[in-house]
């Protein structure tokens, strides 16, 4: 199937590598979906005629979101999201039908906020299970440094790590000295990452003077 993007104006160097990228990752989801599409037809067509005529809206919507997706209507962040996910079209169909809206531009922050309220539940789970659940696992595939130490030897560390035999994130979070024991932290896919990097490459990171008297807590074990 043909990609009908938006006319641009292809630069050297990094912005072609970027507009290159972004037609793969718009390819990639635009197939994930058809696949997703060709098995809720499949289901569709073994129920009844009824069931059939009910789901008729619901049927227009998906035709509708493949259309966007084929168009490239959705930002670069929004389908790196969708990827992430086993049912991309179906969380596009349930963010259409709670916005109750035909207007692009509303369909397309629908769709944000509802992945938005995904991960963030997602990450929810995650801390979750690494505080309470005694047997994670996990691999610490890079250690990329230091941020502070405390008297006691926990450390604030950035790393690249694996939980439960999962892609690696970027990691910042409390250690103790001999890394079997850590506090709740935050995770970054390599694209939050690179974001967060842009973001305070060009700040003064300068706390305000009145704030900076408030003392440190001591890291929780």
């Amino acid at each position: 199937m043909a990609i009908r993007g938006h006319s641009v104006f292809l630069l050297p160097g990094k912005e072609v590598e970027v507009i290159g990228e972004r037609r793969d990752i718009n390819r990639e989801l635009l197939e994930k979906m058809e696949v997703e599409y060709g098995r809720y037809v499949n289901d569709l067509l073994g129920k009844k005629p009824e069931e059939i005529i009910k789901s008729s809206y619901e049927t227009v919507i998906r035709d509708e979101i493949l259309f966007m997706i084929e168009g490239n209507y959705f930002s670069h962040e929004q389908m790196m999201d969708l990827l992430s996910f086993e049912n991309p079209l179906e969380i596009c169909t349930t963010a259409w039908k709670e916005c109750n809206e035909v207007d692009t531009e509303e369909i397309r922050e629908s769709v944000d906020e509802y992945l938005q309220e995904l991960k963030d539940d997602m990450k929810r789970k995650e801390e979750e299970l690494m505080i309470n659940n005694n047997d994670i696992s996990f691999e610490i595939v890079e250690h990329i440094g230091v941020i502070s130490q405390n008297q006691h030897g926990w450390a604030k560390e950035l790393n690249v790590v694996s939980w439960n035999g999962k892609r690696p994130k970027f990691d910042i979070r409390d250690w103790s000295p001999d890394h079997t024991h850590m506090s709740r932290g935050l995770t970054l896919s390599e694209h939050e990452m690179k974001n967060l990097k842009d973001i305070v490459a060009d700040k003064d990171l300068t706390i305000p003077a009145g704030s900076r008297d408030k003392k440190e807590k001591d890291y929780e074990r």
